[in-house]
C-alpha cells in the first residue's frame, strides 16, 4: 500500500533536483533569444560587442556589452555593460518578492571605455554603477525589472556648484524584448545650484504603455509629469506647477496617428503668462513613408546621405508621405495679460483626384489639394494690454477679425481652392503671387 506513495515521493524529489537545471536551461535559451533579437535591432550607432552566459546548477551569470559609436564631433565611443546574477530554483526571491518557478536576478549596469574623469565621478558618487536592481522572469518570457541609482550629492566649492538628486527608480513589467509592457520612472526631488541660478524639481514621474505592432513599430502611450519646477535667477523667480507631457501613437489602416500634449497648469513668473497648453496631432503618415524615413536616418551619419543624391528617392518619400488624409492639427490655449488666448489650426492634404503629386507644384492647383480650418479667439481686454493693440482697429475694418461679445475672433477656411475669412471670400491668387515673388527674391546661395 505504501509503494505508490514512495514512488511519488521519489518522483517529486527527482523533479525538485532536476528543476534548477531545467530552469537554467530555459534561462539560457531566453538569454540567447534576447541576444538574437537585440542583434536584429542593431543600428548605425549601437552593436552587441560581447555576450556571455555562464550556466550553473542553481545560479548563473549573464553579461552583455553594448558598444556605442557616434560621429567624432558628437560623442566619443563608450560601452554599456549589463551584468546579471541569476537564480533558477523552484522557489527564489529578491528585493521585489518571492517567486515560484520564476527566474530571478540581481542586475548591475555600468559604463566602460569612458574618459577617466567620468569614471572617477561615477565611482565616487554612484558607487561605480549607473543602475542596480532586481528582475524576475517567468518560464514563458514575461516578467519585470526594477532598477535604481544611488542618491547624487555633488558639491564643487571652487565653482560654487551643488547637485542633489534623489535615487532614480525605474520599473518595467512586460516581455523579454520590452516590446510589450509598462514602464514607470520616478525622481522624488532634484536641486541644482550655481552662482547664477537655483533650480529645484519635485516629483518627476514617467509612465508608458508599450504595444508591439505587426509592422515592427511600437505604439502606445506615455505621460511625463512634474509636480513643481522652481527657478530662481537674476531674472527673478519662476514657479511652474503640474507640468505634463502626454503622447500616444496608434496604427490604423497601415497609417500612423500621433497625439502630443504639453500642459502647465499654473505659472508664476516675471512675464504675464499664468497657464499654457499646446496640443498636436499628426495623423495619416503611411508606414511606407516611415520605412523610407528610417532608411534616410540610417544614412544620417554621412556628410551627404546618398539617398538625397537620388531624385527618385526624394519623390518616393514625397509620394508616400503626401497621401490624402494626412493631417496636421494644432491647438494653443494660453492665459496671459489677464485673459485667454486660443488658436486652433487644422490642416489636411486632400489631393486632387486624377492629379499626380508632381503636378501640384502648379500654384493654381496646390491650394485645391489642401484644406485648412483655422480659428483664433482672444479676450479683448487681454490683447489691449499688448503692443498688438494698435493693430486691432485696422484688422476689424478689413474684416480679418471680428468682435464677438468680449472676444476678438478670426475664422479662416480653405477648401477646394476657395479662401474664406470670417465668412467672406478673399481671392487667393494675389496671396500666392505675392508669396512666389518673395520666394524669388531670396538669395540662392
Amino acid at each position: 500500500m505504501r509503494k505508490p506513495l514512495i514512488v511519488a515521493t521519489i518522483a517529486i524529489a527527482a523533479g525538485g533536483f532536476a528543476s534548477p537545471w531545467i530552469m537554467g536551461s530555459i534561462a539560457e535559451d531566453q538569454f540567447s533569444q534576447t541576444i538574437s533579437l537585440l542583434k536584429e535591432s542593431e543600428d548605425t550607432y549601437m552593436s552587441i560587442a560581447e555576450s556571455d552566459f555562464d550556466r550553473g546548477y542553481a545560479n548563473s551569470h549573464a553579461r552583455i556589452k553594448f558598444a556605442y559609436t557616434f560621429p567624432e564631433d558628437e560623442l566619443p565611443p563608450f560601452s554599456v555593460i549589463v551584468e546579471s546574477k541569476l537564480q533558477h530554483t523552484p522557489l527564489s526571491s529578491n528585493d521585489q518578492g518571492t517567486y515560484i518557478f520564476e527566474i530571478t536576478s540581481e542586475d548591475k549596469i555600468l559604463l566602460e571605455d569612458i574618459p577617466t574623469d567620468v569614471k572617477a565621478f561615477i565611482d565616487e558618487h554612484l558607487g561605480g554603477y549607473l543602475l542596480t536592481g532586481n528582475s524576475h522572469m517567468s518560464l514563458f518570457g514575461n516578467g519585470g525589472t526594477t532598477l535604481s541609482t544611488q542618491a547624487v550629492n555633488f558639491e564643487d566649492a571652487m565653482n560654487q556648484t551643488l547637485v542633489q538628486i534623489d535615487p532614480i527608480v525605474m520599473n518595467f513589467e512586460g516581455n523579454l524584448t520590452a516590446s510589450n509592457g509598462t514602464m514607470n520612472f520616478s525622481v522624488p526631488n532634484s536641486i541644482i545650484k550655481t552662482p547664477s541660478a537655483e533650480i529645484s524639481i519635485n516629483e518627476t514621474t514617467l509612465s508608458s504603455d508599450i504595444i508591439a505592432h505587426e509592422s515592427g513599430y511600437n505604439t502606445g502611450s506615455s505621460e511625463l509629469t512634474v509636480q513643481k519646477i522652481n527657478v530662481l535667477s537674476q531674472m527673478g523667480q519662476i514657479d511652474l506647477n503640474n507640468f505634463s507631457i502626454e503622447a500616444s501613437t496608434e496604427i490604423l489602416d497601415e497609417k500612423l496617428n500621433t497625439i502630443m500634449s504639453y500642459n502647465i497648469e499654473s505659472i508664476s513668473a516675471p512675464f504675464p503668462i499664468t497657464s499654457a497648453r499646446y496640443d498636436i496631432e499628426f495623423n495619416g503618415l503611411s508606414l511606407e513613408a516611415m520605412a523610407l524615413l528610417d532608411e534616410l536616418n540610417q544614412q544620417s551619419a554621412e556628410f551627404v546621405p546618398t539617398a538625397l543624391e537620388s531624385e527618385k528617392f526624394i519623390i518616393d518619400i514625397a509620394n508616400a508621405t503626401l497621401q490624402p488624409g494626412l493631417q496636421f492639427n494644432q491647438a494653443l490655449n494660453v492665459n496671459a495679460f489677464g485673459g485667454n488666448w486660443f488658436a486652433d489650426v487644422d490642416l489636411e492634404f486632400t489631393g486632387i483626384e486624377g492629379i499626380e503629386l508632381q503636378q501640384l507644384i502648379n500654384p493654381e492647383l496646390a491650394p485645391k489639394a489642401i484644406s485648412a480650418d483655422i480659428k483664433v479667439e482672444i479676450d479683448s481686454t487681454a490683447i489691449m494690454q499688448t503692443p498688438a493693440a494698435p493693430m486691432v482697429s485696422p484688422y476689424l475694418n478689413q474684416g480679418l477679425i471680428k468682435q464677438t461679445n468680449e472676444k476678438l475672433v478670426s475664422e479662416i477656411k480653405l477648401s477646394n481652392g476657395k479662401l474664406m475669412v470670417n465668412q467672406q471670400e478673399f481671392p487667393i491668387e494675389p496671396l500666392i503671387e505675392s508669396l512666389l515673388m518673395k520666394m524669388s527674391e531670396l538669395p540662392t546661395h
